[in-house]
């Protein structure tokens, strides 16, 4: 086979393509350079998912059983902390806004995408009736989920994140009511 200068380019370009992509190939195999310093690496140990029912440890005493549980629960965030209702606010946004919708600074609601598309859409939860709720019922329900639509949330958000929800909850409470 004789070579040409048109096939020597194509084989050279062949030849650097399939060079890249063993390089970016390199580049995704497990224990590569960016995971040398992972904890679970650098003691010698691999990854796994937790066993059934384990508890990290430190985390027993924010644990909460059940939404019985839960009831009696008093939020800790104090009326100083201004910022718990801004940081439940973001949360909110992020983790109840599509169904539950978005609220002004007169807490009027404005349903969210997923309430526009359901059939049962989450509550306006500035309404007085959750009002005379307990804290408790917003959290073991943040935490373990509803009655009927809504996920549960808690094993992604940490128990003061929840708390912070219910702080942003209870503001727009307070503003409907100030508000009507």
């Amino acid at each position: 086979m004789k070579l040409t200068c048109g096939r020597l380019y194509r084989m050279k370009r062949a030849l650097l393509a399939l060079s890249l992509l063993i390089a970016t190939d390199a580049l995704a195999l497990p224990f590569n350079s960016d995971m040398v310093n992972m904890p679970s690496l650098s003691s010698g140990q691999i990854s796994r998912s937790l066993p059934e029912d384990s508890v990290a440890i430190g985390s027993l005493a924010d644990r909460v059983e059940s939404k019985d549980e839960a009831l009696n629960l008093k939020n800790p965030n104090d009326s100083h902390d201004k910022e718990a209702p801004l940081r439940g606010e973001r949360l909110f946004r992020v983790n109840c806004m599509p169904c539950h919708g978005s609220y002004d600074e007169k807490a009027v609601n404005t349903p969210g995408e997923v309430a526009k598309r359901a059939i049962m859409a989450g509550p306006d939860i500035a309404n007085e009736y959750y009002a005379t709720k307990p804290d408790g019922l917003f959290y073991g329900t943040i935490h373990f989920g509803g009655l009927a639509v809504m996920p549960r949330v808690g094993w992604k958000i940490s128990p003061q994140e929840t708390w912070d929800i219910v702080s942003y909850i209870r503001e727009l409470q307070q503003a409907r009511k100030k508000n009507s």
